[in-house]
């Protein structure tokens, strides 16, 4: 039988349509004087504590507090703009929190915590000293006093905000600094950073590193007597000190030789796809050679022998997957891998972690890759209050939407669930990459999450982590790879989350390599989701969004009763567009499923953990035309991508889940109800939190597939129902699809 590929230029069935703003409607929570009666002691006694900080602490005289929203107002329209531009105060980044209410809310007790955002906003000593007079001059009518009267509370940031020092450390003097920038003030931000540098000379701090610049943040790695950091803490632009964690390899297990392997003798399938491993290196007589091209970022330096063992192996793993006997194991492509840990940048380097963040960023910026894989990172679960400077270096370099990256998510899936030691390790909580768990079997049916496999919940957005889970191995049905034993070649026993990642890859970079340019890399990563399935028995926290198939064919191909259809394009901030959802012509009987996945990429907050993503997609769908409301413009709406998973069901935030980068759900409906059904996609854009002014188009992929086992056709009759789709051809029309 002759296979039946996805179906391509879903685009041309997307138009724009006119956007109807429904006006915003305010209800208050706290009268102006209940707010000023709470919130002006506080304001003083801020003001007390920033007073007995010395001056070189406080560069230029700035200082930072923290204003907590009430959880009513922490939606975007109600970013607090006026009030700060009035006060002459400006937002510098922003925590989720939970905090308890003045005012009993939603029939909550008082003591009950609600989440919420915690505002961090720098203002010079003298100005914030002035605040408790500036707003007794506004009357409540006024916008500055109605935003104001949604504030909860408001305290100075202290030292004791500043530090977390945890277990992870590697080298106890050794830290991680993360610097605020004051935004539109270049001249101003060299100062604060030569401030900060002065001020930690002065209590003996090594700060010899350039800094990393993510969004509005500065990361520096300081060196010093760790008795001392309580006192470097004081510096008020200080966003986070933390203990610097080690770098971690995934892997996790090897044997001995397992069975002799002798290498393909065929070329790859494609020579376009551009692909990057970023790892420890390859052997000097690497047999994998002709299909691996070696670059050093340290040219100078030793190889490490650990390192090039799991270099081999995770290159192993891309390109022939976990290597059976009687599998095909021809590479989908070449690959270049980069050894970026070698005798410098190794555990014995205090520094290592940011040496090697910076081969990361170099790779990644000198050349641009389409699919890159890193299986390594710091070895430290995410947490919910703070980004960390792996995390947001990725997502900025990623947000063009040019380039995948599948990252593997941590093998501490076996640690402490209660505190949060269990959970993905950096820079897996990237929300522009794809975090890739690890599947214990290959057997369709009898998966589960490995043990030791990272899980969820990522954070708020990037809630649903890891993204997917692929076959990374087990004890009991190991991942095969390929190792040298005395010059001989064999395989090697693993598992590892180190191998899922670059097995993930290999299928996105064959989605690619048989289908050719038209699927970009954002495409292949929506496809891999689309087609990942779910068990019954595993958590969405373990699985994501499920594993992905093993076979190649599952991801390109569309069975007798089903469709397949792939939208690629840009969405402008602020404009709506529909989407048709293709249906063949005539009666459509019995039951209609539809599967829907939309992925895009952005540009990112890093100083923002809750307001982390720059844009955000509120898509409605509407099943049929025909069916409209007594004087609605628009036909009706049912409810689709579900925001349960995004929003505790005690508190309903107005645009959660909207800033995800990832949705998929599927609807099973009767064909009798649908009746030119669209999707209605409006992109909203927002900046540290607030409303966002000229922001860039954000790329997107959108994934249908209709299946209607009533309908044996209706790939065919979808395609002549609508002349401007069109079937996609593969570039090898013979290729073997049984990878």
């Amino acid at each position: 039988m002759i296979p039946k590929y996805l179906i391509g230029k879903g685009e041309s069935l997307v138009d724009s349509i006119n956007n109807s703003k429904r006006p915003v409607t305010y209800k208050h929570i706290y009268t102006f004087e209940e707010a000023k009666q709470a919130l002006i002691p506080q304001i003083n006694e801020s003001n007390n504590l920033l007073s007995k900080l010395p001056a070189n602490a406080c560069p230029n005289d700035f200082a930072v507090t923290k204003m907590i929203l009430h959880p009513q107002y922490i939606a975007k329209s109600y970013f607090p703009s006026t009030l700060l531009r009035e006060a002459d105060l400006f937002p510098v980044g922003s925590r989720a929190i939970e905090t308890p209410l003045r005012k009993p809310f939603k029939k909550k007790p008082l003591s009950y915590n609600f989440k919420t955002t915690e505002l961090l906003i720098a203002g010079q000593r003298k100005i914030l000293r002035e605040l408790p007079d500036f707003i007794s001059r506004y009357n409540e009518s006024d916008k500055t006093s109605i935003e104001f009267s949604r504030i909860e509370s408001y305290n100075a940031m202290t030292m004791k905000d500043r530090l977390h020092l945890d277990s992870y450390a590697h080298n106890p003097n050794i830290f991680e600094v993360t610097l605020h920038f004051l935004p539109d003030d270049d001249e101003a931000q060299v100062s604060n950073k030569n401030s900060f540098i002065e001020y930690a000379r002065s209590l003996g701090f090594k700060v010899d590193r350039d800094p990393f610049l993510a969004g509005r943040l500065l990361f520096f790695a300081v060196e010093g007597d760790a008795d001392r950091i309580h006192e470097l803490a004081d510096f008020t632009l200080t966003r986070i000190i933390r203990t610097m964690p080690k770098l971690r390899f995934l892997n996790l297990s090897q044997s001995k030789l397992h069975f002799p392997f002798i290498l393909p003798t065929e070329a790859p399938l494609s020579k376009e796809p551009r692909v990057a491993i970023l790892d420890g290196g390859l052997p000097a007589d690497s047999p994998i050679s002709r299909y691996a091209n070696l670059y050093k970022q340290n040219p100078e330096a030793d190889d490490l022998q650990e390192c090039l063992a799991h270099g081999l192996a995770v290159t192993s793993a891309f390109l022939f997957g976990s290597i059976e006997l009687d599998s095909n194991n021809r590479p989908f492509s070449n690959v270049d891998h980069y050894r970026i840990i070698d005798s410098i940048t190794n555990s014995d380097n205090p520094l290592e972690l940011f040496d090697t963040l910076e081969h990361v960023e170099n790779v990644l910026r000198a050349r641009k890759y389409e699919f890159v894989n890193i299986s390594l990172g710091p070895d430290l679960p995410i947490n919910d209050k703070d980004v960390h400077v792996w995390t947001a270096v990725l997502d900025n370099i990623l947000s063009d939407g040019n380039t995948l990256l599948t990252v593997a998510a941590g093998n501490n899936g076996n640690g402490d669930c209660h505190n949060g030691n269990t959970r993905i390790l950096v820079p897996a909580d990237s929300v522009n990459a794809l975090s890739v768990g690890a599947s214990n079997s290959l057997h369709p049916s009898e998966w589960q999450r490995a043990s030791y496999s990272a899980s969820g919940p990522g954070r708020r957005p990037g809630i649903r982590k890891p993204d997917i889970l692929a076959f990374g191995g087990s004890e009991e049905e190991p991942f095969n790879v390929i190792t040298l034993n005395n010059d001989q070649i064999g395989t090697a026993q693993k598992w590892g989350t180190s191998f899922a990642a670059p097995l993930a890859l290999r299928a996105a970079v064959g989605i690619r390599a048989i289908l050719g340019e038209q699927i970009s890399p954002l495409t292949a990563k929506a496809l891999l989701i689309h087609n990942s399935k779910k068990n019954s028995t595993c958590l969405l926290n373990d699985v994501g969004w499920g594993c992905i198939p093993n076979k190649i064919k599952d991801l390109i191909t569309c069975d007798d009763s089903s469709a397949t259809i792939l939208y690629q394009g840009k969405l402008k901030a602020g404009k709506l567009v529909r989407a048709r959802i293709p249906l063949p012509n005539g009666n459509l009987n019995g039951l209609f499923r539809i599967r829907a996945t939309l992925c895009y990429v952005c540009q990112v907050d890093p100083q923002d953990a809750d307001a982390y993503t720059k844009a955000g997609l509120t898509i409605t769908f509407r099943p049929n035309k025909s069916k409209k409301r007594s004087g609605a413009s628009n036909p009706n709406s049912k409810a689709f991508f579900s925001r349960d998973e995004y929003e505790p069901e005690e508190e309903r935030r107005n645009d959660a889940g909207k800033w995800e980068t990832v949705m998929h759900n599927e609807k099973s409906m009767l064909g009798t109800s649908l009746s030119e059904p669209m999707f209605d996609i409006h992109y909203v854009a927002r900046d540290m939190g607030g409303q966002h002014r000229n922001a860039p188009d954000i790329p997107y992929a959108l994934v249908l597939t209709i299946i209607a086992n009533d309908h044996p056709n209706i790939y065919q009759d979808i395609l002549e129902a609508y002349p401007s789709l069109d079937a996609f051809v593969p570039l090898d029309v013979d290729v073997n699809l049984d990878f």
